[in-house]
């Protein structure tokens, strides 16, 4: 009930993640959660600096053959979460990830350290780098 009245009071405030920690989530320092759709908050790890963007939905259940399933979700240090991302059961999101607008991470989806995931069913993207020094024309 807390969650459902409250929480659009305190979203991005140090009284937020008092909150999470208090129902048994893993926070670190300096993370921003600007979402109230965060299930199974006990089942939550998150590394410090760490942005989770509006509206993203954090989820650590499924129901698979009638059967309630619970997995941790694990994000790491410096990840950006964007706005209305989606991410499923048993994800392990590594350090200095980033998961776009949007993006869907399947259950037990692994991202590795750095990646970008872009995507509904997200996939790793490719970035292109610049080197310097070379014409392109």
């Amino acid at each position: 009930m807390i969650s459902f009245t409250f929480i659009d009071f305190i979203l991005l405030t140090p009284f937020a993640n008092v909150l999470l920690r208090l129902q048994g989530a893993k926070l670190g320092r300096n993370v921003q959660i600007n979402s109230k759709t965060i299930a199974d908050v006990s089942l939550l790890e998150i590394g410090d600096n760490t942005v989770i963007g509006g509206r993203a939905t954090v989820i650590c259940h499924a129901v698979e053959r009638s059967k309630l399933k619970l997995r941790k979700v694990k994000i790491g240090k410096n990840v950006t979460v964007g706005l209305n991302a989606v991410i499923l059961p048993g994800c392990e999101i590594g350090d200095n990830a980033l998961i776009g607008v949007s993006a869907v991470l399947l259950k037990n989806t692994k991202v590795g350290q750095g990646s970008v995931y872009f995507g509904v069913l997200a996939e790793q993207v490719k970035l292109h780098h610049h080197k310097e020094g070379t014409n392109n024309a």
